[in-house]
């Protein structure tokens, strides 16, 4: 079994994430005078924009992956400088870190 090219993986990603962010619905919330519709609206929009932020980011992190592909900075952890496993790159093709630093990382939270 072959590793899948990870340039081929990684636009594939960017090109669903920027069709789901083309795709999301613009949010419209006519004035309500109630308080529970108000609430309601309010619950609606708080939603729309934290869907909004995390496809922004995971597309900021597919283009960093990219980024690094191009400069050969790819399969590279940014922490300790040794090679990310295929296996993790395989199931995480935005990783920066290898296991052990991310394990690491983790644990300083």
């Amino acid at each position: 079994m072959s590793t899948p090219d990870p340039q081929a993986v990684l636009s594939q990603q960017r090109a669903d994430l920027c069709r789901e962010l083309l795709n999301l619905e613009p949010l419209y919330i006519e004035p309500e005078i109630d308080p529970v519709d108000a609430a309601r609206d309010s619950h609606r929009r708080e939603e729309h924009v934290a869907r909004r932020g995390h496809l922004r980011r995971r597309l900021d992190e597919v283009d960093e992956a990219l980024l690094r592909l191009e400069t050969g900075g790819y399969g590279r952890c940014a922490w300790c400088g040794c090679e990310i496993s295929a296996a993790r790159l395989k199931a995480y093709p935005t990783a920066v870190l290898c296991i052990e630093c991310e394990r690491e990382a983790e644990a300083e939270e």
